[in-house]
């Protein structure tokens, strides 16, 4: 299969896009919207409306992109077409975005915002996809999403640590911003030109029905792994999503480390990608959605210990970062398996269907991501306000501190991910059912 020609050198640049990618991420969820409040002026309540509505705009447009990706037809196959087309949106996106204009910003804030996340899924759906058929067999699939993991974590890395290099103000300002353009963009369109033309196309050679909207439906309706593998990635999910929207608030208005808030982030960061080669080795001697379990697992009981963490405690950074540091390697896991796993997922969906969803699954999969931090994120709050904790308070009630903000942002999540975790250990493709799905593809193709 296809995978098995690819040596280091081709996974690597397969994987180069990964990293600005995660740049963006980072850059247009946690930097932005506080960027264009506190520094351009803009009011928290549009900032908020354009924030929320760009982001449904992103989540009904992950099918569309992945349906129309599936029926792709040119000579250069599916996927690049979407990718090129993709960093040349995000490209022109970002340069307008981080240069805000001095009159009538709003508009322009608005636009890229719209423009940046619709080139993010033209690139990224596709891009995926292309991952999942570049080989098919257990192994390889994990060693092309080990080099994709390696990307998205030295690129999450690199955006973070640059205001902390020498010459900078150690925050995200105008300068850091201007800074930024050219690192992403410049990053984004050499990457994009090494995967394109150092990599193969996708393999063709199962020669699949041209996908259906018909055909989509049925997979959803009758893929037994598929609505599993969402199933456990909503609870996983929402753990996600109320870590992510209460880290901030834990770590700036209890713990006041406001200092230490990006490298906090530094460590969680770095701990991933360090990780990574010692869960590449553990997949090769365990099936790969059992390791992901026990990484599930541990990371959630992880954070419980903080509870016991006080303000006034003078080791408290050393503790929180070790802690950090600790859950950053367990869940290093999750950014290897998550694809592997869900392109063993297609394979079946190919078995069964006929037809090549790929790109449309994965769409799901982000699709699930983004909802996950949604109702995660809105719950957390939801939470803070049920037990009267106010972030802007100077002092709150020991119940509200420690049912509102400990049990929401340390105990909740680990009840979430050791649900998720639970049924991961129990998933229905494991390596010997998908040799078999193999096979039968192989002898259908013949």
């Amino acid at each position: 299969m296809a995978g098995k020609k690819l040596g280091g050198l081709r996974l690597a640049a397969y994987a180069a896009p990964g990293m600005p990618e995660a740049m963006i991420l980072y850059c247009a969820a946690t930097v932005i919207p506080g960027f264009f409040t506190t520094e351009v002026g803009l009011s928290t309540a549009f900032v908020g409306m354009i924030y929320l509505v760009s982001r449904l705009f992103d989540a009904a447009t992950d099918l569309g992109i992945g349906y129309l990706s599936d029926r792709t037809k040119s000579p250069i196959g599916r996927r690049k077409p979407w990718l090129i087309a993709g960093t040349i949106l995000s490209v022109v996106a970002v340069f307008y975005l981080y240069h805000p204009a001095e009159t009538n910003p709003g508009t322009r804030y608005a636009i890229a915002t719209f423009a940046l996340y619709l080139g993010w899924t033209m690139a990224i759906v596709p891009y995926d996809a292309w991952g999942a058929e570049l080989g098919s067999d257990y192994a390889t699939r994990n060693r092309i999403f080990t080099f994709r993991a390696v990307a998205y974590f030295g690129g999450s890395l690199l955006f973070l640590v640059t205001p902390l290099l020498p010459g900078f103000s150690g925050e995200f300002d105008h300068e850091i911003l201007h800074y930024s353009t050219f690192l992403v963009a410049g990053s984004f369109i050499l990457a994009t030109f090494i995967a394109v033309v150092f990599v193969p196309q996708e393999d063709d050679s199962l020669r699949t029905a041209t996908p259906t909207l018909k055909g989509m439906l049925n997979t959803l309706i009758s893929n037994r792994p598929l609505q599993y593998y969402v199933g456990l990635f909503l609870l996983g999910g929402v753990s996600l999503g109320i870590s992510l929207a209460l880290v901030y608030i834990y770590v700036n208005t209890y713990l006041r480390l406001e200092d230490k808030f990006v490298s906090i982030l530094v460590i969680y960061v770095a701990a991933n990608l360090v990780a990574v080669p010692f869960w590449y080795w553990v997949m090769r001697k365990v099936e790969k959605h059992k390791a992901w379990a026990a990484g599930w697992f541990i990371q959630g009981m992880a954070y419980p210990p903080l509870i016991f963490l006080t303000p006034d405690n003078p080791n408290a950074f050393v503790i929180l970062a070790s802690v950090v540091f600790f859950a950053g390697l367990t869940y290093a896991v999750t950014d290897i398996v998550m694809k592997s796993l869900l392109s063993d997922v297609i394979d079946h969906d190919l078995l069964k269907s006929g037809e090549n969803h790929s790109a449309s699954i994965f769409a799901i999969s982000n699709l699930m991501r983004k909802f996950n931090v949604a109702i995660g994120g809105g719950f957390a709050f939801m939470m803070l306000s049920w037990f009267n904790y106010d972030p802007k308070e100077e002092v709150n009630s020991p119940e509200a501190i420690l049912y509102g903000l400990k049990f929401t942002y340390l105990i909740l999540p680990a009840f979430f991910s050791s649900a998720g975790a639970l049924m991961l250990w129990y998933f229905p493709i494991n390596r010997r059912r998908h040799d078999i799905i193999l096979k039968r593809l192989a002898s259908r193709a013949t």
